[in-house]
């Protein structure tokens, strides 16, 4: 599905609240919420706000192409808890801040799992499945939110992130999004 947007801006971001889809003003800071916008704790890799009973959730690593690092894969567990158990919220928007939604899983933390492996195969095996089941743990946290998750997808969507839109409920996208898993080309 293809969302398009009648303002001068193509893609949902943390300065995208003019969009008449969310019927917002834009905001800059916490400090300028109105009244019906609540700032949701302070997050390395995420910004949350609840606005009229939607949580606007937004990978927020613009300068890094919206790349999962460690802090993602916590922090999403957290807030997709925190949005299950809060009556006030009511559906959850995942988005990416800047031109892409995401790049998917960060190289330089795939990097640094490949320097904890040791001479032993097995117990590199053990401590691999380990850590994916905790990664997977990160998106069964956004597919067992019993509200609505919808993903506003734009620029890239590469490989984890692809992950990330299969467990919403429903995906939007600009006409001009890239989608693409990189480990089967």
């Amino acid at each position: 599905r293809v969302l398009r947007h009648s303002g001068q801006h193509r893609h949902f971001a943390v300065d995208c609240y003019s969009c008449p889809i969310f019927n917002i003003k834009p905001f800059k800071g916490a400090l300028a919420l109105k009244p019906r916008m609540i700032a949701v704790s302070d997050y390395k890799a995420f910004s949350v706000v609840l606005a009229d009973k939607v949580a606007h959730v937004v990978i927020n690593r613009p300068d890094k192409v919206n790349a999962m690092n460690a802090d993602f894969w916590c922090e999403i567990i957290e807030i997709f808890r925190w949005a299950d158990d809060t009556d006030e919220v009511r559906a959850v928007v995942i988005s990416g801040a800047g031109k892409h939604f995401s790049s998917g899983i960060d190289l330089m933390m795939l990097a640094s799992l490949g320097s904890q492996m040791g001479p032993d195969v097995g117990r590199n095996a053990e401590k691999l499945r380990r850590k994916i089941l905790d990664l997977q743990a990160s998106f069964n946290a956004v597919d067992n939110c019993r509200k609505p998750v919808l993903a506003a997808i734009q620029g890239y969507c590469l490989g984890g992130a692809i992950d990330l839109i299969s467990a919403c409920d429903m995906r939007y996208s600009t006409v001009d999004a890239q989608f693409a898993i990189r480990e089967i080309d």
